[in-house]
């Protein structure tokens, strides 16, 4: 659900023609797939590190390289099977998406606690054990 809303966020944008030089739906759609993808993956990295930074991190340095090739493209390309904003992205980020099932590695865990040392535990008295 959250790779879709954030593919349709980015919308209005993409029917300008950025990412995919597409002006029509079926821009939206690859920003859609491609959002979902990222998604998966982003959204990983805060279960795995329990923190929202790397998602954040991620975004930004997503941002950052993923259509800095764009700047050269010639009219006729196509982001969608030669960036990896399209297929070949997809695939590979599919693929690490499959490594990641393949190890369990989506099993959420509870929370890191710290271990108390049982010397410096109160007891119900009030006194120290």
């Amino acid at each position: 659900i959250i790779g879709v809303v954030w593919g349709l966020w980015h919308a209005p944008i993409i029917l300008l023609g950025y990412n995919f030089n597409r002006t029509d739906f079926l821009g939206v759609v690859y920003m859609v797939v491609f959002c979902l993808v990222v998604g998966v993956l982003l959204q990983w990295s805060r279960y795995f590190t329990r923190s929202v930074w790397p998602a954040a991190v991620g975004h930004g340095a997503l941002n950052a390289t993923f259509t800095y090739p764009l700047f050269w493209a010639t009219p006729d390309f196509d982001a969608l099977t030669g960036s990896a904003l399209g297929a070949p992205g997809w695939i590979l980020m599919g693929a690490v998406i499959v490594i990641l099932i393949a190890c369990r590695a989506f099993r959420p865990e509870r929370d890191w606690t710290p271990k108390r040392d049982p010397r410096f535990q109160i007891s119900s008295k009030g006194t120290e054990a």
